[in-house]
């Protein structure tokens, strides 16, 4: 089992919690009532892994994994009325979600298995049907390799998605109007043999110019804890988003966020038991707050609060402003919190 697939078995959970908060805008903002929502298969496969919520609605999507890596399901959830719509099975394992602006299509990033490709399944949202799928090519091609994708994002203009491929760690941009792969870039985690581990998560500031992944690998002879940063208007010259100033450096970086004004950049350093802040448009080092083994970090919508998930089965709530703890949340023993996602008024996350 590659370390993906292991850390995935780390983190299984056989519900969906939904935690409700107090007003985003409030000081105190302390989080309760959390209840726990039972997937509409009920198979005890489903495992979540990536949630994601369209614009301003209050519609949120929930990624889930069976056990064995193949095919599960991706939900529809209301959290209005906190409770789940249709489904979709994606074409092979998903691994990321976005959407496009108006929020009418939903774009899953595919694992790919023996006899389909690496690739982005695309579903209307009205009724949560597939409409079609985009392969994506290994870099450098033309092997069959699947790509094996753990995240994209879309521009804003709803052009062009950017997907990372762990498998090939390249940044592949594609053309959801033509439905074709367009361009890739090596993002040289120091792999051979064409296979590595090193790259992970992507974010894309609000302007939609560039893009921001981390990258971490740890195994001899290479060892890897960085931040690449792409210009979207020529993905072709890379280059790493400086930790210096933060008086050390990334150690295994994992999850990577941008605020909704985007104005902060937020990087979970996992190893290094920290999140580092920066301003995305100047990359310039803004602050940092420990949280034991970090994992994801979401910002509230008003951008007053942003919520660190914690390999210690927690949840930490902090000021935006101050960058001070407001809370930490325990949660179901059996759950190490992946990725969070507040609804369209900050009053509840998932």
């Amino acid at each position: 089992m590659n370390l993906r697939g292991w850390m995935r078995a780390l983190v299984v959970t056989l519900v969906c919690a939904s935690l409700a908060l107090s007003t985003a805008s409030s000081a105190n903002a302390a989080v309760i009532n959390g209840t726990y929502f039972t997937f509409p298969g009920n198979t005890g496969i489903e495992r979540p892994y990536h949630v994601h919520r369209i614009g301003s609605g209050t519609l949120t999507f929930v990624e889930t994994h069976d056990v064995s890596g193949v095919a599960a399901p991706v939900y529809k959830f209301d959290t209005r009325t906190n409770s789940f719509g249709a489904s979709v099975m994606a074409t092979s394992e998903p691994t990321g979600l976005a959407s496009s602006p108006d929020g009418s299509k939903l774009y899953i990033a595919t694992n790919g298995n023996g006899s389909t490709r690496s690739g982005i399944d695309v579903v209307r949202v009205s009724d949560m049907t597939r409409i079609s799928s985009i392969p994506l090519a290994y870099n450098p091609g033309p092997g069959l390799e699947n790509v094996s994708p753990v995240n994209l994002v879309v521009s804003p203009d709803g052009v062009r998605a950017y997907v990372v491929g762990q498998a090939d760690d390249a940044l592949h941009v594609v053309n959801l109007v033509t439905g074709t792969e367009e361009d890739s870039q090596s993002l040289g985690s120091g792999t051979f043999s064409g296979s590595g581990d090193g790259s992970d998560q992507i974010a894309m500031s609000a302007d939609g110019s560039k893009v921001f992944i981390t990258q971490h690998m740890s195994f001899d002879p290479y060892f890897v804890s960085r931040v690449q940063v792409i210009a979207t208007n020529n993905i072709h010259h890379p280059h790493t988003l400086s930790a210096v100033a933060s008086g050390g450096d990334f150690d295994q970086p994992t999850g990577i966020t941008i605020s909704p004004d985007g104005t902060r950049l937020f990087v979970a350093s996992s190893a290094g038991g920290e999140v580092l802040i920066f301003d995305p448009r100047t990359e310039a080092y803004i602050g940092k707050v420990a949280v034991p083994n970090p994992t994801r970090v979401t910002v509230s919508p008003d951008g007053s609060q942003f919520v660190v998930s914690s390999g210690e089965r927690s949840l930490a709530v902090f000021s935006a402003a101050s960058r001070s703890l407001l809370q930490t949340v325990e949660l179901y023993d059996a759950a190490n919190p992946q990725e969070t996602s507040f609804n369209s008024d900050g009053s509840k996350l998932m």
